[in-house]
């Protein structure tokens, strides 16, 4: 799941700049407090080519330190439409904030599906909101094979993919399983990438994902099955993934840009990402090394 992480004023901003370089300069300890900020919407779904009960999810920012989860948004009204079909998600009845489709509904490669979200207030202004997003759902080839590459030097194992790339600009998300499980279960562990260095060809065999073999949760023993996710996604999710990652993985306060909200692709000032992407999937059952 992705942290959105509420973006401060410029003035905390300055404030948090002037403790850093007192903090280097002394070894008292400063408390500081970061003042509330205005409610925001903040929405993550997938819909994908699976045929399944895709889900959106509606909640409400909250204060950087508040320990407590994400306030789930009830009531709303959310449809899917692409070219002049419309379908409405229906909430989930465990799950406030949960808005599912139909169990039978799958997506269709190349349509553009629009997310429309209605009948929220976010603000408490007695003023309905609507919120919109746009993906388009690109087609992924199928892929031809994989194996696993074992690195005993760093006591790791890779999963290697071949697969024939087209020659037009496409980009990509790359997940693994092992016996049905998502090991790659955290964003920083997302393997996105764009085809520059094999557009057109053959990946003729490219590593995409690495478990670490001191990791329980990913260590292979024979009889393990072993799967590989590869999803063609928009450029804007790209984008999107990366700049994510790179405000939710470690920062160096002196080198660092000041973090911030990563721009998603709801309208109306919403944070998070609506994206449509297909799947392709291939898998094997780990044999004895020879």
């Amino acid at each position: 799941m992705l942290k959105f992480v509420i973006n401060k004023t410029l003035t905390k901003s300055a404030v948090a700049i002037f403790a850093i370089i007192i903090a280097v300069s002394c070894t008292e300890d400063i408390d500081i407090k970061l003042d509330s900020t205005y409610d925001r919407l903040v929405v993550y779904g997938e819909l994908t080519t699976d045929t399944m009960a895709h889900s959106i999810m509606i909640t409400r920012s909250m204060d950087y330190y508040n320990p407590e989860a994400p306030q789930g948004v009830s009531g709303a009204l959310v449809s899917i439409s692409w070219n002049s079909n419309v379908i409405e998600l229906l909430e989930s009845d465990t799950l406030p904030g949960r808005y599912e489709t139909p169990v039978d509904f799958y997506g269709v490669p190349n349509n553009e599906y629009t997310l429309t979200i209605e009948n929220v207030d976010i603000d408490d202004d007695g003023i309905m909101e609507i919120y919109k997003a746009k993906s388009k759902l690109n087609s992924v080839n199928v892929i031809d094979s994989i194996r696993l590459r074992n690195w005993p030097q760093f006591e790791q194992m890779s999963i290697r993919l071949w697969a024939q790339d087209s020659i037009s600009k496409d980009f990509y998300l790359i997940r693994g399983k092992k016996n049905g499980v998502l090991i790659t279960d955290s964003l920083g562990e997302w393997g996105i990438t764009d085809d520059a260095i094999f557009n057109g060809n053959n990946t003729g065999g490219i590593d995409v994902v690495f478990l670490d073999q001191n990791n329980q949760s990913e260590k292979l023993e024979v009889g393990d099955t072993v799967m590989l996710e590869v999803s063609s996604i928009t450029e804007e999710f790209f984008t999107f993934l990366s700049q994510a990652n790179s405000a939710t993985g470690t920062q160096t306060p002196l080198f660092n840009s000041t973090p911030g909200n990563v721009r998603g692709n709801i309208s109306n000032g919403a944070i998070g990402f609506f994206v449509a992407h297909s799947i392709s999937r291939a898998s094997l059952v780990v044999a004895p090394m020879k």
